[in-house]
């Protein structure tokens, strides 16, 4: 299976500092409370858009195949940073 997943986990490899930035960001984005500060709801709106994304069955085996890639990686920061981002999509 790592051999056919080889060009998504070089890719990811490749942008291992771009793509951890861009998790981390996303967090931060739906872990601070942005409702306080700016008149509109845009956190909820994109919680939802996400979330109305990933109950598409296609997409979870994407996600899924995406997730395998960031562990055959082995960076150890953006498999967490994924599967955070994907918790808090999914469970709360």
């Amino acid at each position: 299976m790592e051999k056919n997943l080889a060009p998504l986990t070089q890719f990811l490899k490749k942008n291992n500092k771009r793509i951890t930035f861009v998790l981390l960001s996303l967090i931060l984005f739906m872990l601070f409370p942005l409702t306080h500060f700016v008149n509109t709801n845009i956190k909820q709106k994109v919680e939802k858009e996400l979330r109305g994304l990933l109950n598409n069955p296609w997409i979870k085996i994407l996600v899924t195949f995406v997730v395998l890639s960031v562990y055959y990686t082995g960076d150890l920061h953006m498999l967490v940073l994924t599967l955070y981002l994907l918790h808090h999509i999914l469970m709360h």
